[in-house]
Parts: C-alpha cells; structure tokens; sequence
C-alpha cells in the first residue's frame, strides 16, 4: 500500500508561514533521517512503511497518520472535496 506523502507534503507547503521555504521529498526524508529514495518508496509503494515511520511522517508535515492512508478519509480526501464544493458553489 503507498502512503500519500506527495498530497501531504502538498497540503503543508500551502499551509507554511511566508518566508518559510516548501518542503521537498528529499527535505523530508533529511527530517526523517532516511535517503530521499526511501520516501519514493513509500509515496509509490514499493516499499511498506512501519507504523513509527508513518507516525513521524505526520508529525513533520502536520497531519494525521489517517491523511497518509489512502480511501476514505485519507489522502486529505475531504479537504479535497471539500475545496471543490466551495468553488462549485
């Protein structure tokens, strides 16, 4: 199973403070203490991740383990919707 680390990262880079630079996915695996290919691994799903490793990846973009899970409720899904319905509206 693949983590949604692309649409997390996505979400905290437009939830930074101005002047604070994006964060990349070789900028998280730096945080983690992991190599940029490990991340890729996670995000494709190539390779399983631990639940700690899950942990500490929300904890560095603030989110919710359950926003890195994909299906419902996850991959920030109902942020999404949510945004969509407002600009339908």
């Amino acid at each position: 199973m693949r983590l949604c680390i692309s649409e997390c990262l996505q979400a905290y880079n437009q939830q930074r403070e101005p002047g604070e630079f994006p964060m990349s996915k070789a900028g998280l695996a730096k945080a983690l203490g992991v190599h940029p290919s490990q991340v890729s691994r996670w995000d494709t799903g190539r390779r399983r991740v631990t639940v700690e490793a899950a942990r500490r990846i929300a904890e560095v973009l603030h989110c919710q383990v359950a926003d890195l899970i994909p299906g419902p409720g996850g991959c920030l899904e109902e942020n999404t919707h949510e945004a969509t319905k407002q600009q339908t509206s």
